[in-house]
């Protein structure tokens, strides 16, 4: 399944639809299976079905449906989100593509959270897991250009 969310905000969504299906235990009167299909996007409601087909999971069975749906949601709430800032906005192909190399050079299973800072000029910052990376111009402006200019400018 996580080969279809990408950014943050696709995980949010996926995880307030989970937490919204969870709350339809409350309702006595409802077909479950047809209210979750109704609640749920199709691609995590596919994904539910695959995942209950071959682990013989009953999609009928209002409490073996929310307990796979809590497991879900503790995976979804438990995989890291890398924050990247870029000057300019990127298109939805250039951050699945961003996305796949990062999991793929990583190891790691992924969601990216994009923002937008034209201040940085060119390049990018990148959080992860507590770190915290400043590739852009405007950062080495301030440091390393500012020396370089230095020296250009101090006569010999």
């Amino acid at each position: 399944m996580l080969d279809q969310i990408y950014t943050l905000h696709e995980l949010q969504i996926y995880l307030r639809s989970l937490k919204t299906a969870e709350n339809l235990r409350f309702e006595q009167s409802i077909n479950f299976f047809e209210e979750l299909r109704n609640t749920l996007p199709s691609l995590l409601m596919k994904y539910l079905q695959d995942y209950a087909e071959s682990n013989k999971i009953n999609l009928q069975n209002q409490e073996q449906v929310l307990k796979l749906s809590v497991d879900l949601v503790n995976y979804l709430e438990s995989i890291p989100v890398v924050e990247l800032t870029f000057p300019i906005d990127l298109t939805y192909r250039q951050i699945i593509k961003i996305c796949k190399w990062w999991r793929t050079n990583s190891n790691d299973a992924v969601v990216v959270n994009i923002k937008i800072n034209p201040e940085l000029l060119s390049g990018l910052t990148i959080a992860f897991k507590g770190k915290y990376f400043d590739y852009s111009l405007n950062r080495w402006l301030e440091h390393e250009g500012a020396v370089a200019i230095a020296k250009l400018l101090t006569p010999t």
